[in-house]
């Protein structure tokens, strides 16, 4: 059953950015995200054992952590940057101690179907984007 809800929690947050998709006859406008105002709203799902975020972002300027509780050593992070123009952005794990354990660039397309992060529970996780534009999809379960 856990490894059920596992793959459910994965494959919900890795399909989100689907629900992002506008349609139009003109997929590659740069101004789809703030013609429609669907952009700079953050979604947030945190509960025991899982984490995740969503956003469609237009030059977003994003600074959060989140406390988070997870009672396992053995992460699996699941994510996606799509429709990537600029900015930058930073993913960080922290532990008990506030010490980042766990950091990622988000500064590109990427697809990371399901990435292991083992040795430490966090306690944190923290989001930041400055001047971003692209759609970012986390998740994080514990194993």
């Amino acid at each position: 059953m856990k490894t059920l809800n596992y793959f459910s929690l994965l494959f919900i947050v890795l399909s989100f950015p689907l629900l992002f998709i506008n349609c139009s006859d003109d997929l590659n406008n740069d101004d789809w995200l703030t013609t429609n105002n669907n952009s700079n709203i953050p979604a947030v799902g945190n509960t025991t054992n899982a984490f995740a975020f969503a956003v469609a972002a237009s030059n977003f300027n994003f600074n959060e952590e989140y406390s988070v509780d997870f009672n396992k050593n053995s992460i699996s992070l699941g994510l996606t940057i799509s429709n990537y123009r600029s900015g930058s952005g930073l993913l960080k794990f922290l532990n008990s101690k506030d010490s980042v354990y766990f950091s990622m660039s988000l500064n590109n397309n990427i697809v990371s179907g399901s990435k292991d992060v083992i040795g430490e529970i966090p306690k944190k996780i923290s989001i930041t984007l400055s001047n971003f534009s692209g759609q970012i999809s986390i998740g994080v379960a514990g194993k």
